[in-house]
């Protein structure tokens, strides 16, 4: 993998496993991505899986000159530690030499797998970076009049698309007949001339498109989840779209256990290609939020029942707050990147609604 997963920290930030990855590019997302799959594969399947975080390998110098670049030395023993330590399910560590400047948590690759650097950089203090805080300016933002609804058709969408309808004007998208949607394209999102046709004087999007199985087979889930998800928002973001919201799922928190509150700051556990796929979309959006500056909000769908509308359970999204929280993440100024829980309020505050 790559220790840029965590590049858009402040730079005299320390790096730590607990930080949530921040891709901003397609290679970025694609080490997500395998992170991710690796740990489906262990958790599904006993596959003992093995992330390391490569830092900056230089072929043509051996020893390191900087706390982000990983000798030969020690990328020889970081490998061999990753697949010679006995007990391990999966892990991540970080794949860099040690410094007297520590900016990564070395010690976790000591403790997990064994891999015990040798060979340390020095970095003078006047070339060491201070700052610890984000900078994250806000982006503009303008009032949505016409909104794009995908998966219109669908059990979330149709509430959706009726409920904003009394407001906004609703473009809907889906592979079925919307008859409810006047403005409405039928097609697949993964077509990038419909991605583009669909964006004509759009203020805002809501991609509810998917395939909505975690058992589905990889191939159907990448034609629908992953790349129809690009082709939206790459279509969304040269149209110059305001705002755009992405339909993920709650569940990539449950291998936590009922004992522990789910909040945003928790590492997704994706178990299937379905939960790998809203990684892959949460990913794509940080991109798209920090390098082409289209504003991003993540809502974590928890349970949603099309003949219930009432919540049962902490993990349910009761019909009434699916339209409240999907107005308020089209409407709330000033975003640029957010991630949200999408369920309804409990008694059992199993999810930071806060």
């Amino acid at each position: 993998s790559r220790a840029g997963l965590l590049g858009s920290y402040p730079g005299g930030l320390r790096r730590t496993m607990d930080m949530l990855p921040r891709p901003n590019s397609l290679y970025d997302i694609s080490k997500t991505f395998g992170e991710a799959l690796g740990y489906m594969y262990s958790s599904r399947f006993e596959m003992e899986a093995v992330s390391v975080r490569i830092g900056n390998f230089n072929p043509d110098r051996d020893l390191p000159e900087h706390p982000h670049q990983l000798s030969h030395g020690d990328c020889v023993r970081v490998f061999t530690a990753a697949i010679t330590h006995p007990g391990v399910k999966y892990e991540v560590v970080f794949g860099v030499s040690d410094s007297d400047w520590p900016m990564y948590d070395v010690d976790h690759g000591r403790r997990v797998i064994g891999y015990d650097p040798q060979d340390v950089s020095h970095v003078p203090m006047e070339d060491r970076k201070t700052d610890t805080e984000d900078q994250i300016e806000p982006l503009p933002w303008r009032e949505p009049k016409r909104v794009l609804v995908t998966g219109a058709g669908g059990n979330i969408g149709s509430v959706v698309a009726a409920g904003l309808g009394e407001k906004y004007q609703i473009r809907g998208v889906d592979r079925v007949a919307m008859p409810d949607i006047a403005d409405h394209i039928v097609g697949d999102v993964a077509d990038p001339d419909l991605c583009r046709r669909a964006m004509d004087d759009v203020d805002a999007v809501i991609h509810l498109a998917g395939v909505p199985s975690g058992g589905s087979p990889f191939d159907e889930v990448m034609a629908c989840n992953f790349d129809g998800t690009f082709q939206m928002m790459d279509a969304a973001s040269q149209a110059g779209v305001s705002r755009f919201v992405f339909a993920s799922r709650a569940g990539l928190l449950g291998p936590y256990g009922r004992k522990n509150q789910r909040t945003n700051a928790m590492y997704p556990l994706p178990d299937s290609y379905y939960s790998i796929s809203k990684v892959f979309g949460e990913g794509l959006g940080h991109m798209y939020a920090n390098r082409h500056d289209l504003s991003f909000v993540s809502v974590r769908i928890g349970n949603f029942k099309p003949d219930r509308p009432d919540p049962e359970h902490p993990h349910q999204l009761g019909h009434a707050d699916t339209v409240h929280l999907f107005e308020r993440a089209i409407l709330q100024p000033e975003l640029r990147y957010e991630v949200v829980f999408g369920v309804s309020a409990s008694d059992w505050p199993l999810y930071d609604m806060d």
